[in-house]
């Protein structure tokens, strides 16, 4: 068979189109749905193949390739070109799609980053972790105010707490972290 031939083969196989929409079957399996084009003006959908531990729903218009056979049609990948981001050597970076700048990159060096608006370590995450420079300040400023506490014979303490208290005001400043979330 000539390389012609052989091209031919593969687009009476391989396709092409834009997604309309994406759901959830009965048995938790994704099924696409593609914009109707000259080769194909059905509204059936397919159900889209992937890798069982990555799960995603692509967005509407997102480009989908897929194999014909005979009339069963299934979806092996999908291209959203609209939110992409670089990409270095070596690394992987799984990446939310839409307007919302949510991804973690793992570097090759065995490092990794998580960019999102807020991250819930657990289910059911509604308090902030705190941040180990700040429990320091906090800690590093009441061991001051105790060192720096001036001391009065038979006052039973008094002008102690005292100076103590003045010199902690404003303490315990906050030490939670701006996004990260456990439970």
């Amino acid at each position: 068979m000539r390389r012609g031939g052989v091209m031919q083969s593969l687009q009476d196989v391989v396709g092409f189109a834009k997604i309309v929409s994406a759901s959830l079957g009965a048995s938790y399996s994704l099924y696409l749905q593609h914009e109707a084009h000259a080769d194909d003006a059905s509204d059936v959908k397919d159900e889209a193949w992937g890798h069982a531990p990555l799960l995603y729903r692509p967005l509407t218009t997102t480009e989908s390739m897929f194999i014909q056979l005979g009339d069963e049609r299934i979806s092996i990948a999908t291209k959203e070109r609209n939110w992409q981001i670089d990409v270095a050597d070596g690394e992987v970076v799984l990446r939310a799609l839409g307007s919302a700048k949510a991804y973690v990159r793992l570097h090759p060096d065995g490092s990794a980053e998580v960019h999102a608006t807020s991250i819930n370590l657990g289910g059911t995450a509604t308090q902030f972790v705190a941040l180990a420079n700040l429990v320091v300040a906090n800690l590093t400023a009441l061991k001051d105010a105790i060192s720096e506490a001036a001391v009065t014979p038979t006052d039973g303490g008094a002008a102690f707490k005292a100076a103590i208290l003045l010199a902690l005001t404003s303490w315990p400043s906050a030490v939670a972290a701006a996004k990260v979330k456990a439970e």
